[in-house]
């Protein structure tokens, strides 16, 4: 009989898959948080790389509150998944597509 006081290689593969399916949809739902505020808060106003990586983290150490290393897979997760702003793309532009890849991210 396994002793379940340790962890089986299943268990783990379970957690794991339980941890991946959190950060994606959690990284889906910031995402098009960030879209919505993107939209509705300077549309007009270009959107930028720094503006694009700040977003990411607030969000996440937002969602994450004191879970650091959470917070740091999220951020890493958002910037791996929202595109790099085109040279002079409007922020609401800019929002559509992230709604666009939120949707995928989701999924």
């Amino acid at each position: 009989m396994a002793d379940r006081a340790h962890p089986t290689q299943q268990d783990d593969a379970l957690r794991q898959a339980r941890h991946d399916t959190l950060v994606r949809t959690t990284a889906s739902a910031l995402i098009t948080a960030i879209a919505e505020y993107l939209a509705d808060t300077r549309p007009g106003d270009y959107m930028v790389e720094a503006s694009r990586q700040y977003l990411a983290s607030s969000y996440a150490k937002a969602h994450a509150t004191l879970d650091s290393a959470f917070a740091e897979e999220l951020t890493a997760r958002l910037l791996k998944l929202m595109p790099t702003p085109h040279h002079n793309e409007h922020r609401g532009t800019y929002a559509q597509r992230l709604r666009s890849v939120a949707g995928k991210a989701g999924a």
